[in-house]
């Protein structure tokens, strides 16, 4: 009454009454009503705001903002105690009825009002001090009154730095650990909160939903209970109050205005509809149902081009909130089901409307974001449900680039969830789901991790080839990827990033590891025993350029791949086998062709049903494989043939030299088939010319000797062009070359049954032979003279001309005597070897009987024996006195041959030709020393008692001893 008729009276009285006894106001002289004073804060805010609400509207204006705003902020800072601020922030609501009359008011201390409350009402996470039961009706009443603020007017618009202020506040509620707080009183405060958040929507119209709600956002997967119950409630009643609001817009024909992304929304309500709290669950279930309203309505073109029903959706989601809200999680098999159920039903629901790209694809990322990260398990099981039920539904409308991006949120989810296996499973279908929308693009993505792949990236292959539709697919497109990739590309040095270096490129290596990962799998595994010999061919290959370019990292890690392709698809005596010649052959550099060249062994007799017994007799031969029974080609050895030879002919090196280690064992492994035979044998001898590297050289022409198990018939055209290629690298500058030429030809002349064949190259065979008898690698000279003495062996077995052979022998034979001494035992052996075949030959061309008893007498000398160390004096003394006996015509040739090794390098090869002189001169019949040219003999054994020409003590001494020796004549 007072304030209709005395206004100003009214205000000024009022506001001195609000001072307070620290500034003397209207009772500051009495101190016994010193109290009484103090609560009269709070009549003087409750009267101000009578006041206003009384006062004619044309002066309200001014003396809001010359008095009463001025003095409720005075009272709200100054107030000592909490009772006066409860009566200030409870009547400032009454301020909402006289300024909505003013219609467009500019409301310039609204802001100043705002923050004062926010000010006063000390909501605060960092402070000790426990709450007070009456702070938290400070905050609701605080609520109401910023929110009363807010309603009144447009102008001027609320400050960022006040609307993130009121934001703040709000969520410190949500966060504050309140006391004696009942449910009652919480479902209050949620919902002034609620209403605040509304008004500041409301206030400002361009503000989209997203931010209003976004401070919420990550509090609903809090692992506190109480946060995520009132962020969840906070969430779906702003859902609510917007889709009221824009139903009233449209019902007016007017813009919705109301920009939201209802995917988000949604992907933070569906994990809490699986939350441990009943209450929770039942927020959740009604944010979910509010955000569909939501969504149909801004975005109704969705639900009619789908034909979805929203009714019939709405009606599924209230009997899922009904089932939710009584579920029991104890953790029994029923609850379990009833989780699982309700999961699933929930995620038909969801698929059913969210059909539309835009609006699912922040849907899926909510879920890879937060839903599969929830602190709760039932609640990311749920995230991950929805999550593939919606991949394996709406992924093919997925664009690359955020199918991609969904990928790699999946893979980095692998690492994250721990042992929540459900969750687990959940994203790993998921992946598979999108490999089946998107398969090259998650195939090329997955490749692209790098090596050695993290256990995510194994889990992610392993559940692709746990798919049948799938399987087959990514294996052929790993091994398209080995085979048709750019094997090296250019990397940053670890060492120096501004420079780069070769290494092996990623993508194929990547993929080769994944064929491993993939034959772990049962439906992998099966899938890769339709392609096996695709399949070990090409990690054949791969391991040979890894080994190649020399990065044993990278090696280890193609060796496990194909240690894991092998076990997954291979029979158990393969593998088996496999082991006794021992996996770590293949990160080997020396001998990781031996582990082809094996595996393809046992993979062609895989299928002849053999057993371990049968293996027990086999031992490992001196190259540490097995030699295992040569075969008819089973399906898989045609197969491998098929895949492995055109490599042959391909331009990388690593890749011919890995065919050739195939086709070594395939030559084995091909008996009675005359086309894979004849394949192979042309391959091989393409790769035996000279323009071929010599180590694939090498390889190859130790293939041959596998062409000795077939039978003679099928295999008698190729030994001309086979041993021609043999003797062509006799001579190879490599020794390796000429070490397996010459190896592999002795072994097929000592194992081809028709000798005959080799009757019209005898000679030349020799003459490749001889060129080698003094070589300084002692591999080759013990190889020459091997292949020398059985020559001799086959003439002694009239299996080559005789006269020929003859002329050959006598012309090679003092170079067969000299060495006998040579300085390497091995050489020495085999020398004595080749002997023994000449003593045969001789006592067959000695003309006497007498001759012939003297040749046999001197070769069953214990010394003559392979066994014991042979002494050239004794050896040297019966040779020349067997020869210039009953050989006297050749006794010259044999000087002769004896005198050009007078000046030969080697000591051991001087030492023996002047004992052998020496010898000639103390047995030779004075009547044949004219024709036998004695004076040149002597000249050159003087010649070496001189130590300026001969630096040799000891081949001075045996050089006068064997002079001496002519005082026997």
């Amino acid at each position: 009454y007072i304030s209709i008729q005395h206004p100003d009276t009214s205000i000024d009285r009022l506001g001195a009454l609000s001072k307070g006894p620290e500034k003397k106001g209207l009772f500051g002289g009495s101190k016994v009503r010193s109290p009484i004073t103090e609560n009269s804060r709070g009549i003087a805010a409750a009267g101000l705001c009578f006041v206003a609400r009384r006062i004619q509207q044309n002066i309200l204006q001014s003396r809001l903002d010359a008095s009463i705003i001025p003095n409720l902020t005075t009272i709200l800072v100054e107030a000592k105690t909490p009772d006066v601020r409860e009566v200030a922030l409870d009547s400032i609501v009454l301020l909402e009825t006289p300024l909505k009359k003013m219609g467009q008011y500019n409301f310039r201390g609204r802001d100043q009002l705002i923050e004062t409350i926010l000010t006063v009402v000390p909501v605060s996470l960092t402070s000790k001090a426990p709450s007070t039961p009456g702070l938290l009706r400070h905050t609701v009443l605080a609520f109401k009154a910023i929110a009363a603020l807010i309603r009144t007017s447009q102008t001027p618009p609320i400050s960022d730095d006040v609307q993130g202020k009121v934001i703040t506040f709000i969520l410190q509620f949500v966060q504050r650990a309140w006391v004696d707080i009942t449910a009652e009183t919480e479902k209050d405060a949620v919902l002034q909160a609620t209403t605040l958040v509304q008004n500041q929507l409301q206030h400002n119209a361009k503000m989209p939903l997203d931010t209003a709600l976004a401070p919420f956002l990550s509090l609903s997967t809090s692992v506190k209970e109480a946060e995520r119950f009132r962020a969840t409630l906070i969430m779906s009643h702003v859902v609510q109050c917007a889709v009221e609001r824009v139903q009233t817009r449209l019902a007016n024909s007017e813009e919705a205005h109301c920009t939201a992304t209802v995917g988000t929304i949604l992907g933070r309500f569906l994990p809490r509809f699986m939350d441990t709290t009943p209450a929770i669950r039942t927020a959740a279930a009604e944010g979910v149902s509010n955000t569909i309203d939501l969504a149909a309505l801004l975005h109704p073109e969705m639900m009619v081009d789908n034909g979805a029903d929203i009714q019939g959706v709405k009606a599924e989601i209230d009997s899922l909130k009904k089932r939710v809200a009584v579920l029991v999680k104890d953790g029994t098999a029923s609850a379990d089901k009833e989780v699982a159920s309700v999961t699933k039903s929930l995620c038909s629901q969801v698929v059913s409307v969210m059909t539309d790209q835009p609006r699912f694809t922040p849907l899926l990322e909510t879920l890879l974001e937060a839903g599969l990260n929830d602190p709760q398990d039932d609640a990311a099981s749920c995230s991950c449900v929805v999550m593939h039920g919606m991949i394996r539904g709406l992924g093919n409308k997925l664009p690359e680039a955020e199918a991609k991006k969904n990928l790699e949120s999946l893979v980095a989810a692998i690492s994250k969830v721990g042992n929540r296996d459900q969750s687990l499973n959940g994203i790993l279908v998921s992946i598979r789901n999108l490999a089946k929308h998107h398969n090259l693009l998650c195939f090329n993505r997955l490749l692209k991790y790098p090596t050695p792949h993290s256990d995510a990236i194994i889990k992610a292959f392993h559940s692709i080839a746990s798919d049948t539709s799938l399987s087959t697919v990514v294996l052929q497109h790993c091994l398209d990827t080995v085979l048709n990739s750019q094997l090296i590309e250019d990397v940053p040095d670890p060492k120096n990033s501004s420079k780069l270096v070769k290494d092996l490129a990623q993508s194929p290596l990547s993929a080769a590891c994944a064929i491993g990962w993939i034959c772990q799998t049962a439906k992998g595994a099966d899938a890769a025993c339709q392609i096996r010999g695709a399949v070990f061919c090409t990690l054949s290959l791969y391991l040979a350029a890894a080994h190649d370019f020399g990065n044993m990292e990278k090696v280890a890690l193609v060796a496990a791949a194909m240690k894991h392709s092998i076990d997954g698809t291979a029979a158990e005596i393969t593998v088996d086998r496999i082991e006794r010649v021992g996996w770590p052959v293949f990160k080997d550099p020396a001998r990781f062709l031996l582990g082809i060249t094996e595996t393809t062994k046992v993979l062609c007799r895989e299928e002849l049903l053999d057993s371990n017994e049968s293996d027990r007799s086999i031992t490992k031969n001196a190259k540490g494989g097995f030699d295992l029974p040569a075969s008819e080609p089973t399906g898989l050895a045609i197969e491998i043939a098929q895949f492995i030879l055109p490599y042959m002919n391909k331009p990388i090196k690593s890749h011919r030299r890995a065919s050739i280690a195939c086709c070594t064992a395939l030559l084995r492994h091909c008996v009675d088939e005359k086309r894979l035979l004849q394949s192979v044998v042309t391959a091989l001898l393409g790769r035996c010319g000279t323009d071929e590297s010599p180590i694939l050289r090498a390889d190859a022409l130790d293939a041959f000797q596998n062409i000795a198990v077939h039978p003679y018939a099928d295999i008698q055209g190729y030994v001309s062009p086979v041993v021609s290629s043999l003797l062509s690298n006799f001579g190879d500058p490599d020794v390796t070359v000429a070490e397996n030429a010459m190896y592999t030809l002795y072994n097929l002349m000592t194992i081809l049954p028709e000798k005959s064949q080799f009757a019209p190259i005898i000679v030349n065979i020799i003459l490749k032979t001889k060129a080698l008898f003094e070589s300084r690698n002692r591999v080759l000279r013990m190889e020459a003279y091997r292949i020398f003495g059985y020559v001799v062996q086959l003439t002694n077995e009239d299996q080559l001309d005789q006269i020929t052979m003859s002329e050959q022998i006598h012309l090679h034979l003092v170079t067969i005597l000299v060495h006998a001494e040579d300085s390497v035992l091995e050489v020495r052996q085999v020398v004595k070897d080749a002997l023994q075949s000449i003593s045969v030959f001789l006592t067959n061309e000695a003309k006497s009987q007498e001759g012939k008893d003297a040749i046999v007498a001197m070769f069953e000398k214990p010394h003559m024996q392979p066994s014991n160390k042979m002494s050239l004096d004794d050896f040297m003394n019966d040779f020349c006195e067997i020869w210039t006996k009953f050989f006297a015509g050749r006794v010259n040739d044999i000087l002769v041959s004896l005198l050009s090794y007078f000046p030969k390098e080697r000591d051991c090869l001087r030492m023996a030709a002047v004992v052998a002189c020496g010898y000639m001169l103390k047995h030779m019949p004075p009547a044949d020393m004219a024709r036998a040219n004695v004076e040149q003999v002597c000249n050159a054994l003087m010649a070496h008692l001189n130590p300026s020409r001969e630096k040799t003590a000891e081949i001075r001494e045996r050089a006068a001893k064997s002079i001496g020796m002519m005082c026997c004549l």
